[in-house]
């Protein structure tokens, strides 16, 4: 699995910045994403759409129970790939 390490140095190779540089721009590229993702969706060309869907409060069931249980509303955020990142994973 890939981390922001990885990342990073792939940054360095390929612009030949420093591995902290490389890190920080790849931080920052994250941190922006969370900055705008809570007010509209974040769609990146041939990569997904990141956005924020609320989860509607509805009755669940405790599973020891079986007694009604009130589960509030909540956000979840959501990935869509598209473009070549899709193609990679589908086939």
């Amino acid at each position: 699995m890939a981390g922001l390490k990885d990342i990073g140095q792939n940054l360095t190779k390929k612009f030949g910045m420093s591995k902290t540089q490389a890190c920080e721009v790849a931080e920052e590229v994250f941190h922006s994403i969370e900055e705008f993702v809570p007010y509209s969706p974040v769609t990146i060309r041939n990569f997904g759409t990141f956005k924020v869907t609320v989860q509607k409060a509805r009755t669940g069931r405790n599973p020891k129970t079986g007694e009604p249980v009130s589960v509030p509303e909540k956000r979840k955020l959501k990935f869509k790939s598209t473009g070549t990142l899709t193609s990679m994973t589908v086939g």
